[in-house]
């Protein structure tokens, strides 16, 4: 009877680190892809989710073993993907706070992907699988270039998938060589002959035999590094290089995740969600030139209902029976008194667009394929770069008080329900003893400046939370959307007429006295309509403490490698890099040495080879045999040279390690045939 060997783990299976790595790794690019959309529930709901799904994938291999059933994995997979697909709609209603937007549904399929493939990794080809859409994803974060960690989440995912990759080519050889019978020779004495696949003896000798440095994560791990190191100091040198070919191409991100919702944009959006959190399409270009008698808010568009979330047009939100929509900018100039002054203005696009902000009431545009939009926006009937000039019309009346009987406007419309207790009973506190509308206002600007402080880089606010609530009460810091919602909800709280604006404020100028409009001067405030006087700016950041790094008008611009913010980062990870090799010498260092006989025979061997390449003229050809390549220099060498690559080929490739002394032997072989 043959005795059984005790059995143990099956070392050419994958184990609860491959799941846990792939778990993270995919983890990562699911939770990129909802922070790319600014919505942290969303990206939490699935990086959960994946991790779950690949939890229950480890259960059910661990459960079902080596049953058959975990074969049909690739089928069910399959059929996810194609559920995915076909019922994102569905599976995109049970995200938080609605979801993924019609123009960036492809992330949201892909992240669903991730969440229903991860419970069906049953195998090293399915668990491997999930890099696909987590590549994809991350391929379409860049792209939008909305979230500013995304580098980094993308560094992390390689590394788990480096890893993953380099135990299943581990892995792979492993079943390869039990096939073959490599650990059943008769050398290896304390190898389990029924079961070789679970002695960790054996799977030791994969990782420092003759598959080492196939079947090792160093190279993986090394190339991973590589990637990250030239994307973060070439990519920057090339960048600048092809600048003079690709210039005048510019990515856009979808519309729904840009927050300058007119920049070249056709039209204005219906809908505005404010604290998305941090925006990272903004730079230091330039995108409008504008001619100004001082610097002016630039309106792009103007939104008058609040919807919880965010601001709207949609007529659909406007209650039944409150009128039709009225042309806010001709109200405006009808309402102001006689004391009026009419001041010039230019705007001209820095390249191709249908978008035109503009300042305060505009009116007598001098093209006449440039129009004016009721909400107080332009607009232009075909993307072109010409300059429109126009008069804007000004009230040198005061403002003092705001009508409460508006003529059909939205901006008196006031949902308490959308609006907490606290931030009601914040504007009213803080416009007590104001003697006119006017000063009630400025106090509420003046408190939501001391409240909060102004920060491009906040984080968003939570889909459970209420905006205005959780900005100035919990979070305490936030984006100029925030600023503008807060002003236009307190001022409507106390009965004054207000509307959210989005557009530009721009500061700098050129050498010929223009203000140079930059994707970094977009900009919220809020308006508030006062009797002879028209809409009237209130923006709260203007007072507000700026936090360092997240000031107004700052740019996320990516310079030339030689600038910029990046040098202390690279050094951390510089830093880090080291570290991570000294472990890996450190835990080399620990392993069982590899075995130097076959190394010195290998190296011995090299001058062998060389011998014969100096005689032939010419190198080893790809797919010639050693003994090949011996037997065409017998002409020169002899058949020495047959006889002793046939010793070099069992040194190397032999069921014994070769010693000393015949390694010795080898190379003195090798120095007499030299002499020839």
């Amino acid at each position: 009877m043959t005795a059984t060997a005790p059995r143990g783990r099956d070392q050419s299976r994958l184990n609860l680190i491959d799941y846990a790595l792939m778990g993270m790794g995919s983890g990562l690019a699911a939770y990129t892809a909802g922070m790319s959309i600014g919505r942290e529930d969303t990206a939490q709901f699935l990086a959960t989710g994946v991790i779950l799904g690949t939890a229950l994938s480890y259960l059910v291999r661990t459960l079902l073993g080596a049953t058959s059933v975990v074969k049909v994995d690739g089928i069910l997979y399959a059929a996810a993907i194609v559920c995915a697909v076909i019922g994102n709609p569905v599976l995109n209603g049970f995200l938080p706070d609605e979801g993924f937007a019609r123009d960036v549904m492809m992330a949201g399929i892909l992240a669903w992907m991730l969440v229903l493939g991860s419970i069906l990794t049953w195998r090293d080809g399915t668990l491997l699988f999930q890099a696909i859409p987590s590549v994809a994803l991350f391929g379409l974060v860049g792209c939008y270039d909305t979230y500013a960690n995304a580098p980094y989440m993308f560094f992390g995912f390689l590394v788990c998938l480096a890893i993953v990759l380099a135990r299943a080519n581990r892995r792979e050889m492993m079943r390869q060589a039990v096939e073959s019978g490599y650990f059943n020779r008769a050398d290896a004495p304390s190898t389990p002959q029924e079961f070789p696949e679970q002695s960790p003896e054996l799977y030791e000798d994969i990782r420092r035999g003759p598959w080492r440095w196939q079947a090792g994560p160093e190279w993986a791990l090394a190339s991973a590094l590589v990637i990250i190191l030239l994307s973060r100091i070439g990519a920057p040198v090339l960048q600048e290089v092809a600048k003079p070919i690709t210039g005048a191409v510019k990515i856009l991100a979808p519309p729904s995740l840009r927050r300058a919702a007119g920049t070249n944009a056709d039209s204005q959006q219906s809908s505005y969600l404010v604290g998305r959190g941090p925006n990272g399409t903004l730079s230091d270009k330039a995108v409008y030139e504008a001619k100004l008698d001082r610097p002016r808010y630039l309106r792009t568009a103007s939104y008058e209902y609040y919807t919880g979330k965010g601001w709207s047009t949609d007529l659909r939100a406007r209650a039944e029976g409150d009128g039709p929509i009225v042309d806010s900018v001709k109200y405006a100039l009808n309402a102001m008194g006689a004391d009026q002054k009419r001041v010039p203005f230019g705007i001209r696009p820095a390249e191709p667009s249908r978008q035109l902000p503009l300042p305060g009431e505009p009116t007598a545009l001098d093209l006449n394929s440039a129009r004016i939009r009721p909400d107080g926006g332009g607009i232009l009937d075909r993307a072109m770069t010409d300059r429109v000039s126009g008069v804007l019309v000004e009230s040198t009346q005061a403002a003092t008080n705001a009508p409460r009987d508006f003529g059909g406007l939205a901006t008196t419309l006031f949902d308490a329900s959308l609006v907490s207790e606290r931030v009601k009973e914040f504007a009213h506190t803080a416009s007590t003893g104001a003697k006119t509308d006017y000063e009630a206002a400025e106090a509420i600007a003046a408190a939501i400046a001391g409240q909060v402080k102004y920060n491009l880089n906040a984080a968003a606010v939570p889909s459970s939370e209420e905006p205005v609530d959780w900005f100035l009460f919990q979070n305490k810091e936030g984006y100029c959307d925030l600023f503008a919602t807060s002003m236009a909800l307190c001022a409507r709280s106390i009965g004054l007429p207000a509307r959210y604006v989005i557009g530009y404020l721009p500061e700098r100028t050129d050498g010929a006295g223009n203000f140079v409009v930059r994707e970094a001067d977009y900009h919220a405030w809020c308006e508030i309509f006062f009797e002879k006087s028209g809409w009237v700016v209130f923006d709260a950041t203007s007072g507000a403490e700026q936090v360092q790094g997240g000031e107004r008008g700052s740019s996320d611009e990516r310079r030339p490698w030689y600038t910029g913010k990046w040098v202390v980062p690279t050094v951390r990870g510089a830093l880090a890099i080291m570290a991570i090799g000294v472990g890996f010498y450190v835990l080399r260092g620990v392993r069982p040495k590899v075995r130097p006989s076959r190394y010195e025979a290998h190296r011995a061997y090299m001058a062998y080879e060389r011998t014969l390449s100096r005689g032939l003229g010419r190198r080893r050809r790809p797919g010639e045999t050693l003994e090949a390549f011996a037997e065409a220099a017998i002409p020169i060498y002899g058949p020495e040279a047959v006889e002793l690559g046939s010793r070099f080929a069992r040194a190397l490739y032999g069921p014994t390690d070769p010693d000393e002394a015949e390694i010795a032997a080898l190379r003195t072989a090798t120095k007499a045939l030299r002499k020839r």
